[in-house]
């Protein structure tokens, strides 16, 4: 996994809950106080989960509210500086969402060693939609986060919910109707 991702961890924990808390994590973690993790720096994915598992016993909340909590920060906050071109090109969490494979080739097509997931998509109905997480990583728990966090950086009301651990349904908000004269 690529560094950026515990670089995000970093500033949402430092951010929220104070530097000594992201020192406490790291050192948990088995690195020095103040360590760096360079953007591009390739950590291994059992470490990242470590240093989250970390997060988790730092902060005394469970997993599943981390991820969630980081889902939504690297979303909304962190990701949209980082990449603020590639996020102006999108209007909705449809938009978005549906365009997850192209969005992860333009950010990996410079990068050493990056392995996005591939997605498949399949539309139950007109706002339904089964997005499956293709990849042998096994974080779909993550993934499911993250699609939690393009709804909140929308400002979008989408129902996100693991099928299994491959699958994630997404409900979009069904449009607004506009009266009629």
């Amino acid at each position: 996994m690529k560094a950026i991702i515990v670089r995000a961890i970093a500033d949402l924990v430092k951010e929220k809950f104070g530097r000594d808390k992201w020192e406490e994590i790291l050192e948990k973690s088995g690195y020095p106080k103040g360590y760096y993790f360079l953007t591009s720096q390739d950590i291994d994915d059992g470490k990242v989960m470590g240093i989250i598992g970390s997060t988790c016993e730092v902060l005394n909340a469970p997993l599943d509210k981390v991820i969630d909590l980081f889902g939504i920060y690297w979303v909304s906050i962190f990701a949209p500086k980082f990449y603020t071109d590639l996020f102006k090109k999108f209007t909705s969490a449809r938009d978005m969402l549906t365009k997850m494979n192209s969005i992860h080739t333009m950010i990996v097509q410079n990068t050493v060693n990056a392995r996005p997931p591939a997605i498949e998509y399949n539309w139950q109905d007109k706002n339904t939609l089964i997005m499956t997480y293709k990849s042998e990583r096994g974080l779909i728990d993550l993934f499911v986060a993250l699609i939690k966090g393009v709804g909140v950086y929308f400002k979008e009301n989408i129902e996100v919910s693991k099928v299994d651990e491959r699958n994630v349904k997404v409900v979009f908000p069904q449009p607004q109707q506009q009266p009629g004269f």
